[in-house]
């Protein structure tokens, strides 16, 4: 690295919630300025007895599941949803994450 270059940290922090649905909120990850990764994360929860809006989507995404378990509605499927699965869903397949136990859920969203 050149000597006069800045030295930034290069942890990520997480923006201020937003709620996308009763019990399911959303922290995007801020990138530090003129960082631009060809890819966005997000960091979700979703409560004991809640589920994600259905979503379908023109961008590909990637969830990984840090904690909890439920289930995923893929295309009219559901499937079982453990700790560290991780899942794929191309563009415009619908899925949705349904928290049918007494934990709440937490993923992260990679998407590009």
């Amino acid at each position: 690295m050149p000597e006069n270059t800045p030295i930034r940290e290069p942890r990520l922090h997480l923006q201020e919630r937003d709620l996308i649905a009763q019990g399911v909120d959303v922290r995007m990850f801020g990138f530090v300025e003129n960082v631009r990764p060809p890819f966005h994360a997000a960091r979700f929860e979703v409560l004991p007895g809640c589920r994600t809006p259905l979503d379908q989507h023109s961008v590909q995404e990637c969830w990984i599941i840090l904690k909890g378990s439920g289930l995923l509605e893929h295309e009219g499927r559901q499937y079982p949803v453990m700790e560290s699965d991780i899942f794929y869903f191309a563009s415009f397949e619908r899925h949705t994450l349904i928290n049918d136990r007494d934990r709440a859920i937490t993923v992260l969203s990679i998407y590009w």
